[in-house]
């Protein structure tokens, strides 16, 4: 039997072969291998523009660039909740219109009231203003009444009187006059082959006419009388009852003092 002891003896450590280990990259190695990706990753990234070109080419021409309009006004503060928040309202433009018209009473124009001038035996003679339709009692009553030397019966004060007219109230005494100057009709009213052929003579009868009884023909006979002045005398003695003198037909609307001087010897009142 083979002694163990020979096969025994001591372990030679440094003739066993060590692990494997990797060798380290060397460093200039590295430096290639990240440029290639960095090739490669910029060849893909063109590749994939030139095909987006390919298949989707950009339009030909400058591009349009749209403009939008913005409003410098502020936009009003809504109300939390209120419609309004919840609608676009376009800005005001324009404008403002102001009122430049007068107000009060100058936008109305010229004053409507008659302005008169009364004198003669009124207690306070003066100018004063009376309304449209006014009477010669409607003077004689803003000047005060009638003082104590007044002759009312001289005078009608039944006559209207007409804007810028004076009246004149007589005295005691005095020759009876016409209660106000009343313009003569216009020449429409007149006939003129009757005016020049009668005026200042007498009729072909040589008798007067009766102004209570004469109709439109008479009444044209007389001097300054036309169709619408004899229809106007008529129609103030249908209303107001007969005349008694002359001085009563000045209350006629169209009848004046030149008027009543051509006619004062040609009519009569019975």
């Amino acid at each position: 039997m083979v002694s163990s002891t020979r096969f025994m003896g001591r372990h030679d450590w440094a003739n066993d072969e060590a692990p494997s280990i990797p060798a380290p990259v060397p460093g200039r190695l590295r430096v290639l291998i990240g440029r290639s990706a960095v090739i490669v990753l910029v060849i893909g990234i063109l590749s994939w523009i030139s095909i987006s070109l390919l298949f989707n080419p950009p339009p030909d021409g400058p591009l349009e660039v749209q403009s939008v309009e913005l409003s410098s006004a502020p936009a009003a503060p809504q109300g939390k909740g209120s419609p309004d928040s919840f609608t676009d309202k376009p800005a005001a433009t324009g404008t403002t219109q102001l009122n430049t018209e007068p107000s009060g009473s100058s936008a109305s124009g010229p004053t409507d009231k008659l302005i008169l001038h009364v004198i003669g035996a009124v207690k306070t003679p003066g100018v004063y203003e009376l309304e449209p339709g006014s009477r010669v009692r409607d003077a004689v009553s803003s000047a005060g009444g009638l003082n104590s030397n007044a002759a009312p019966e001289n005078i009608n004060l039944a006559a209207q009187v007409t804007d810028g007219q004076q009246v004149r109230i007589p005295k005691r005494g005095e020759n009876p006059l016409p209660a106000a100057a009343v313009p003569d009709p216009p020449a429409s009213e007149t006939t003129p082959a009757s005016d020049a052929s009668t005026q200042g003579q007498p009729d072909a009868s040589g008798s007067k006419i009766n102004i209570n009884t004469a109709d439109s023909t008479a009444l044209q006979v007389l001097p300054g009388i036309g169709p619408a002045l004899a229809q106007r005398i008529i129609d103030f003695r249908q209303s107001n009852g007969a005349f008694t003198s002359v001085v009563e037909l000045d209350a006629v609307s169209g009848i004046g003092p030149a008027l009543l001087g051509k006619i004062r010897d040609r009519v009569e009142f019975k």
